[in-house]
């Protein structure tokens, strides 16, 4: 149950990440039009700490999943790992196969007579 709550938590975290980097964004874009006109020494403080803001938000984004993207992550990759040591989950494509060739067989035959 700890992953599951931590999984759901990831939504705030995102949108935390998504905070930062809209107001570092702002920030940097104030920042750099004041250095332009060279009027606030201020702003330079700023961007000094928007700019690395900014980029600790967007490397929170990109490797933040949503928590619809961690629960996919979290089921299929299960599944896919319980397929991988399982024997008989691994023949069950194959048995699939030759019952729907069988079942295809069978209708082809009928259609004939």
């Amino acid at each position: 149950m700890n992953e599951l709550y931590w999984i759901t938590r990831l939504d705030a975290i995102n949108g935390f990440f998504i905070t930062l980097v809209i107001i570092a964004g702002i920030a940097t874009v104030m920042s750099l039009i004041a250095l332009c006109d060279d009027t606030i020494t201020k702003f330079r403080k700023w961007l000094y700490w928007s700019i690395p803001s900014f980029l600790l938000g967007m490397s929170g984004l990109i490797f933040t999943p949503t928590t619809e993207q961690a629960l996919v992550i979290y089921g299929i990759g299960g599944t896919i790992d319980y397929i991988k040591q399982n024997d008989k989950a691994q023949k069950i494509p194959d048995k699939v196969i030759d019952a729907l060739d069988k079942y295809l067989d069978t209708i082809n035959d009928k259609e004939k007579k």
